[in-house]
Parts: structure tokens; sequence; C-alpha cells
């Protein structure tokens, strides 16, 4: 990798890029066979695949400049998270829901 042509924080970013997309891992894994009664959905996981993919073209410095693959990384491994993290608080919303409507029902 070619360290000089990134700015000088890039080995905390890069840091944050693979704590990111291991965080996005563990939330896909608690929500896996339950969005929507898929095995995965399928925006965060290509998020994260991409982000990976990317890292890797940044680090040996292939097919793309290294700039780019290291902010397309750093984007990818964001929304990956975002979306982990959505698809993870929409499940908890409609687990509340589902207890809301037992507590009402009659017994």
């Amino acid at each position: 990798m070619k360290w000089n042509l990134l700015p000088s924080y890039a080995t905390i970013v890069v840091g944050a890029i693979i704590l990111a997309n291991l965080a996005s891992a563990w939330v896909i894994t608690l929500t896996m066979g339950k969005n929507k009664g898929e095995f995965y959905d399928q925006g965060p996981p290509w998020m994260v695949a991409l982000s990976i993919l990317t890292l890797l073209l940044c680090w040996y410095d292939l097919f793309l400049p290294i700039e780019v693959s290291f902010w397309g990384a750093t984007a990818f491994a964001g929304f990956g998270l975002w979306g982990a993290w959505a698809d993870y608080t929409h499940l908890l919303d409609h687990y509340r829901d589902q207890k809301r409507e037992k507590s009402r029902k009659p017994t």
C-alpha cells in the first residue's frame, strides 16, 4: 500500500473500517433468518462484501486509484453498518408490536 498517497489518519480509518465490518457482520448474524423470512437481507451483507473488496483493492493498489478504493471502502462500511442497524431496529420494533398486540387480546 502506498501510504504516502493517503491522509495521515488513514491507519485509524482502516481500523474503523475493519471494526465497522465486524460489527455489521455481528448484527447481520443476529437478524439472519428473521428479516422478512429471508436468510439474509440483501443490502448490508453486500455492502460489507464490497467494503472488504475495495479495502483489499486499496491495500494491494489494484484496478482503482488508491484514494478511490480507500474512501469507497469507508463509504461501503458505513452503509453496511447503517443498513444492518436499521434492519435490527425494525426487527425489534416488530417484536415490540407483536408483544403489545398479545397483551391487548382478552384471555
